[in-house]
């Protein structure tokens, strides 16, 4: 029941984004594409979003795909899926005007083995510089390992805390 709502849902946003992107006045699509990666998950995702200037001029902005990406980094297995995703959208190569990309070697050798145009993105860019430049200042460092050292601290004193509030009210405190 909840895969046929799902299906409901999804074929037509599917149909018009198709519609949309097909369409004649757009003879271009730029793309922006990540995988995005936790520290307290084993899954990784690869986005692909899809933007173009409309026949009025508007910007136009869509989330295509977030793929859980479960296979190694390497070049080969972004371009295979990447590929993939753009299949499924029934996007021909000679729609992609550029994709903007991340910094990583694996992901600029996937474009440049499925003759993408890609750009590294400048957020990327500056988030690198900026903590290059500023990590490597011995002081900045010795600050943030004493406010990484006092967070660990606060979960327990947080705790105390509100065990020493709940101790004053009128109700019933399991001390247990």
């Amino acid at each position: 029941m909840l895969e046929t709502a799902l299906l409901e849902l999804y074929n037509p946003v599917f149909n018009r984004i198709q519609t949309l992107t097909e369409s004649d006045p757009v003879p271009a699509l730029s793309f922006t594409n990540d995988i995005c990666c936790s520290g307290v998950s084993i899954m990784s995702i690869l986005s692909l979003i899809a933007q173009w200037i409309d026949y009025d001029y508007n910007l136009q902005k869509v989330g295509l795909q977030a793929h859980e990406f479960s296979s190694s980094h390497t070049a080969e297995a972004i371009s295979t899926a990447l590929d993939k995703m753009f299949e499924t959208w029934k996007i021909r190569p000679t729609k992609i005007h550029v994709i903007v990309r991340d910094n990583g070697k694996n992901i600029a050798k996937a474009m440049l083995d499925s003759s993408l145009s890609s750009l590294p993105c400048v957020a990327h860019t500056l988030l690198l510089v900026v903590n290059e430049g500023v990590l490597s200042q011995r002081s900045v460092s010795d600050i943030l390992a004493i406010g990484r050292k006092n967070i660990l601290h606060w979960p327990v004193l947080v705790y105390k805390g509100c065990k020493q509030s709940l101790e004053f009210l009128p109700i019933g405190y399991n001390r247990t």
